[in-house]
């Protein structure tokens, strides 16, 4: 099993990092970035597209990083996330609509994955000011 973090940055006002095994998972998969900025953070990982009222071309995919610019539409990484009572998997991970070069797949604690996102969620909104 995996370990999962966060890794906050001030980059795009506010952007989020996820470390896989203290390393950061964008430069594990060989995405264009690292991190995820906060205005595509709502409720969970974002979908694809990671726009708001815009329905998923498959919601089991997710963003994990975008390019450095912090657009989505230059580039990101994407996989494939599933979800059992005791643990969550990251596989399938896609760069520029390309496949990873290498077949990477990590399992999570479901109890340490669902507090990192949380985590995530929460300094969003605290940052765009809001509180739910």
């Amino acid at each position: 099993m995996n370990s999962i973090s966060l890794l906050s940055t001030n980059d795009d006002g506010l952007t989020f990092c996820l470390l896989v095994d203290e390393q950061l998972l964008g430069e594990i998969v060989g995405a264009p970035g690292n991190g995820i900025p906060h205005r595509y953070i709502a409720d969970s990982l974002p979908s694809i597209p990671p726009y708001p009222n815009v329905t998923p071309t498959e919601p089991s995919l997710r963003l994990v990083a975008v390019c450095t610019c912090g657009e989505f539409g230059c580039g990101h990484t994407k996989c494939r996330i599933r979800y059992t009572e005791q643990q969550v998997s990251m596989s399938e991970f896609v760069t520029k609509d390309k496949p990873s070069a290498k077949n990477h797949s990590f399992r999570f604690d479901s109890n340490d994955f669902n507090r990192v996102i949380s985590r995530m969620i929460e300094e969003a909104n605290r940052f765009r000011g809001e509180t739910y």
